[in-house]
């Protein structure tokens, strides 16, 4: 079977999809080889007292990252304006652009794609 190979622009697309969070738990996203994989996890917090949006970032260990989307609950979506840069995959800068749409429930519907840009230069 042929792979199927996605470009946009100078970018690669290494992943890509649309998930419906289960009872509101938190989406993981793994992908790459096997041995080697990196995981992104989206959490969602909905806050009362606080009605702005907000991303936290955290690193869980050297292959796992933690995004927790605060107050996206806007039926017409909301999320990144432009690929942001998260990291490196093999030799490449890795970029995410996500956006999340919820009917008023806690299932968040969350779109990604994950991309591989330039190659990173050995000082980097």
């Amino acid at each position: 079977m042929e792979q199927v190979r996605i470009r946009t622009g100078r970018a690669e697309v290494v992943a890509s999809g649309t998930v419906i969070a289960f009872e509101g738990s938190p989406i993981e996203v793994s992908f790459g080889p096997a041995d080697n994989s990196l995981t992104l996890i989206f959490a969602f917090e909905d806050l009362e007292e606080a009605k702005d949006l907000s991303v936290a970032v955290k690193i869980l260990g050297d292959r796992t990252l933690q995004l927790t989307l605060r107050n996206f609950n806007k039926p017409l979506g909301a999320g990144s304006t432009a690929p942001l840069h998260i990291g490196t995959f093999g030799r490449k800068r890795l970029y995410l652009h996500y956006r999340v749409f919820d009917l008023g429930t806690r299932d968040k519907t969350l779109h990604y794609t994950l991309y591989a840009g330039e190659e990173v230069q050995q000082d980097e």
